[in-house]
């Protein structure tokens, strides 16, 4: 890793951490959406989890996953709105609360719902591509690039969201 990357990389922290101290409550914009994917885990997975065991084949087992992936997914892309609203609000020096970034978040409810499906269809597709007999090199290589251009795609998404 050359030093002009750790350079950039540091910056980008120290920015990164400018504006939260300029408004500390973007935190507590991430600390609610894991306090509900933990909740929301626990009370889908949790009932799911003791009957696994002795009903479901692989196939369902993959099914279910698939199925609760999205709820969770929705959570995410959700609280990365508000996130995204209120510190690029901080960065532009425009005043906003935390409650009007969750408003803003909250009128593209649609378009994170929309977002999160396809997110979610996505992302099982890449997950059943491991799950391939015979994939070898190839089906690793194919998943792994497929995964990097899902996570570039997904990165610019949550700004056009917001």
């Amino acid at each position: 890793m050359d030093e002009g990357r750790i350079a950039r990389g540091l910056r980008l922290s120290r920015l990164s951490w400018s504006v939260v101290r300029l408004r500390p409550g973007l935190l507590v914009i991430p600390a609610i959406s894991m306090v509900i994917q933990v909740a929301g885990s626990v009370l889908l997975f949790g009932p799911w989890a003791m009957d696994v065991i002795d009903h479901h084949s692989r196939g369902r087992l993959f099914l279910d996953a698939a199925i609760g992936a999205y709820p969770a997914t929705f959570v995410v892309t959700y609280f990365n709105v508000a996130f995204y609203t209120l510190a690029a609000a901080t960065i532009d020096g425009r005043p906003m609360t935390t409650a009007q970034a969750f408003d803003r978040a909250r009128s593209r409810v649609w378009s994170v719902a929309a977002w999160a499906f396809v997110a979610t269809v996505v992302g099982v597709v890449l997950r059943s591509l491991e799950q391939l007999p015979g994939g070898g090199f190839a089906g690793r290589l194919v998943e792994w690039v497929g995964d990097i251009a899902w996570a570039l795609a997904s990165f610019f998404v949550v700004p056009v969201l917001a």
